[in-house]
């Protein structure tokens, strides 16, 4: 077996991992008829498709040319599980709207070249935007700003 595309060949190897696990876990629940979903059918249809995505990546990493795999960066990947922690943590205390200023700006330092103002003005929209879809449009109770 020759793999002339190792990143293909991996990330497929990861999407049928991933596709698998939420085949198994979502077994466990009620699958119902396409008349009646029940709980375990949006998860086993998911993990489907994304492991049939994952046979497809592997499957052609076997007959294309493509890219290797990169050299991981550990760095970006810290600053970003940082950034997600910072969120989770100032939720309750701060609210939703500085919770995702937070974030971004925390993330944004991931990144090779830091702008301020640009990273200001991206967390603002996206605080927006995530008030008007999860508090207005979907209905979650979550504080909007800190309770002084």
């Amino acid at each position: 077996m020759n793999i002339r595309a190792p990143k293909d060949f991996w990330s497929g190897l990861f999407f049928i991992a991933v596709g698998t696990f939420f085949i198994v876990v979502a077994s466990g629940y009620r699958i119902g008829d396409m008349h009646r979903l029940g709980p375990g059918m949006f998860p086993i249809l998911t993990g489907s498709l994304m492991a049939l995505l994952g046979v497809v990546l592997a499957g052609r990493s076997l007959v294309i040319d493509g890219e290797p795999v990169a050299r991981l960066h550990g760095r970006p990947i810290g600053i970003g599980l940082l950034g997600i922690v910072v969120f989770g943590l100032l939720l309750r205390p701060a609210g939703l709207v500085l919770s995702i200023i937070a974030l971004v700006c925390v993330s944004a330092l991931a990144g090779k070249q830091f702008k301020a103002v640009e990273t200001l003005i991206l967390a603002v929209i996206l605080a927006g935007l995530s008030v008007v879809v999860f508090v207005w449009i979907v209905g979650m109770e979550l504080p909007l700003w800190p309770e002084w």
